[in-house]
């Protein structure tokens, strides 16, 4: 059975798309039997080194030099995926597909500023006529802060890829204060929205996870997941931290539940949430944010 490519972007420096990440692998490994690829672009690789350390470190580095160039595990060339605008080295993307229609489900963390250079990939063999006829699904998690800008970047690839993909569009509440009416501008952009009506859309709310920037260098430094920070008690994690970090995956994992990523492609004529619901605070039913026994 072919699997699925997961774009996890936001275009825009800062908007929250590697936070959204974290829990989008978090969720699919405690909840899900996928087999999860997690293939990170970023040029520090955070999101790798810290959910897919035999492929983002020095062991798995000094590993990749020596293999023999007989050696047929396509698994050993993640860390060297790359992705560039132009034609030279696109073809290290080429892997990535080739990974899910073994059977995977590709994790792919996106820099910011890499629409034109999956766009060029995705054309190079016409990747999604060929996603058609072999039955791997492309997925776009689109991470936004309501701006003009990332309406706009969104627009573009409704546009272009109308229903050849699954998108959820990740609306990060944190990096968007609420005004007199929440996102008013996204509301009353009307192609945004009727593109949002027409084809396959999930929206998920993402709320703010306030934590000191020196405590994001420690999660990033030890390599830390959530799961593992808010669990396992690691010593520069003070408790109300982990309380904050266990209500956030509580609540992300509440909205990813609600997406059918087996039977995405087979969805027709769906409502997809409004905002008034994504809004609504009832992620309390299924899972009890004050119970502390997750800490000892």
């Amino acid at each position: 059975m072919s699997g699925s490519i997961h774009f996890v972007n936001g275009e825009i420096s800062g908007v929250g798309s590697s936070l959204f990440c974290r829990s989008l692998i978090e969720y699919l490994k405690k909840s899900t039997d996928l087999d999860l690829t997690i293939i990170d672009l970023e040029p520090i690789c955070v999101i790798g080194k810290t959910y897919a350390p035999q492929y983002y470190s020095q062991t798995s580095e000094a590993l990749i030099s020596e293999r023999s160039i007989f050696d047929d595990d396509l698994e050993l060339e993640i860390p060297t995926i790359k992705l560039s605008s132009g034609a030279v080295g696109i073809e290290q993307g080429d892997l990535m597909y080739e990974l899910a229609y073994q059977g995977k489900t590709v994790i792919v963390n996106l820099p910011s500023r890499s629409y034109e250079s999956v766009h060029n990939w995705l054309q190079l063999a016409d990747i999604v006529e060929l996603s058609k006829q072999t039955k791997v699904q492309i997925w776009q998690w689109f991470t936004t802060n309501g701006s003009a800008d990332s309406m706009d970047i969104l627009t573009k690839l409704y546009q272009i890829y109308a229903n050849s993909f699954n998108y959820v569009i990740i609306k990060n509440e944190g990096d968007y204060p609420r005004i007199q009416n929440s996102w008013f501008s996204w509301k009353n952009n009307i192609e945004l929205q009727a593109y949002i009506e027409t084809f396959p859309t999930y929206q998920l709310m993402m709320p703010s996870l306030s934590l000191p920037d020196y405590r994001w260098d420690i999660l990033s430094k030890n390599c830390l997941s959530f799961t593992t920070a808010k669990s396992h008690g690691h010593s520069a994690v003070t408790i109300l931290e982990k309380q904050k970090i266990h209500t956030w995956l509580n609540t992300m994992f509440n909205q990813l539940s609600s997406i059918p990523f087996n039977q995405f492609e087979d969805l027709s004529g769906f409502e997809a949430f409004d905002d008034d619901e994504l809004f609504a605070d009832d992620t309390d039913d299924e899972f009890d944010e004050n119970e502390l026994a997750f800490l000892f």
